[in-house]
């Protein structure tokens, strides 16, 4: 997560503009004020982190405004003896979902080239590449491609890829009819996990 100073009214030991990298362990790296701001930061960086949210804190002095949380702003009332006032801004830094996409068609191969436009990373997987067993445990999507072959062996392997308690929200078959009265059938199966805090 980043903090930055975005306010101050003096004193402070803080500027506008000073920065901090907080890490996932609530490790602290950089200047965003003293021991009146740090322990308080660190602790909504972790709920912004969970949340994946960014928030503004305000920190005040005592006798000039209450507690108070509402929705991306948390006020909080300090008895540090400097009497200033800071106002950072916490923004989550959260990687990209990605996207595997299992099976070798041209729908397949278009969905990894259309998803390039969004922010949203992409691997494409091959049949020879189903004996994938392993992949991020963040925010990502699976989607087994099929044409008209047996898909059980890709849906196998996009349901391994996907974090365990995954929910399963799309499974779609589809026939066409062409002209010359020739038919083909294909199948989709995309599986969603969708990220902490949210149920499916």
């Amino acid at each position: 997560m980043l903090a930055t100073v975005v306010r101050c009214d003096p004193p402070t030991s803080a500027k506008p503009g000073d920065k901090a990298v907080i890490t996932a362990d609530g490790r602290l790296r950089g200047w965003i004020g003293g021991s009146c701001s740090e322990p308080l930061v660190r602790r909504e960086a972790l709920r912004a982190l969970a949340e994946g949210t960014p928030r503004l804190v305000k920190i005040v002095p005592a006798d000039s405004a209450k507690t108070s949380r509402k929705r991306g702003e948390l006020t909080m009332a300090t008895t540090c003896p400097s009497g200033g006032a800071l106002d950072i801004f916490i923004e989550p830094q959260l990687p990209k979902p990605l996207l595997v996409v299992f099976g070798e068609s041209p729908a397949a191969e278009n969905l990894v080239k259309l998803a390039q436009y969004t922010s949203i990373r992409t691997q494409l997987v091959p049949q020879a590449g189903l004996g994938l067993r392993s992949g991020p445990r963040l925010q990502h999507y699976a989607v087994a491609r099929t044409h008209g072959e047996p898909s059980q062996r890709r849906r196998e392997a996009a349901a391994q890829v996907t974090p365990s308690g995954a929910c399963q929200k799309v499974h779609t078959v589809r026939t066409r009819t062409y002209v010359s009265g020739k038919t083909a059938t294909d199948g989709l199966d995309a599986f969603y996990y969708p990220g902490p805090g949210l149920a499916c």
